[in-house]
């Protein structure tokens, strides 16, 4: 019959000569059934419609995007949008309250993104002694 034969079996250290891991079977021109997924061969389902997942794969096979498709992106992408503003608003009344102990230290200025002049100088501190070599990047 046409059975496909088996692949070579050959016996080598791990990581060359002298290594220190034990002796492992390698098996070279072939397939590693032993290496495989447990899903491996089985087809993955098909994105359904009105998902993300189901716009991707409209745009993947270059069909046309049914309205249910359509309306998941966009939901999807008000939803984002609407967290990164959510993120960003928060993120300005940190930085807008002058109170804050925070102001004035060169994490502030680099993960807040505030510019206020205690920041500021808190960077060109910073800078200075980088140039200076009194402190190590």
């Amino acid at each position: 019959m046409n059975a496909r034969p088996s692949p070579a079996r050959v016996f080598g250290t791990r990581l060359g000569s002298g290594s220190p891991y034990p002796v492992r079977e390698y098996v070279y021109g072939g397939d590693r059934p032993e290496k495989r997924s447990p899903r491996a061969g089985e087809r993955r389902s098909t994105a359904v419609c009105g998902t993300t997942a189901g716009y991707k794969r409209h745009s993947r096979e270059g069909t046309e995007k049914c309205q249910p498709c359509r309306d998941a992106i966009t939901a999807d992408f008000k939803a984002r949008k609407a967290a990164k503003a959510r993120e960003e608003s928060e993120a300005a009344a940190v930085r807008d309250n002058p109170d804050d102990p925070r102001h004035g230290t060169l994490s502030f200025y680099s993960n807040q993104g505030c510019r206020c002049p205690k920041c500021k100088t808190a960077r060109k501190d910073h800078s200075r002694k980088l140039r200076a070599g009194k402190v190590a990047a």
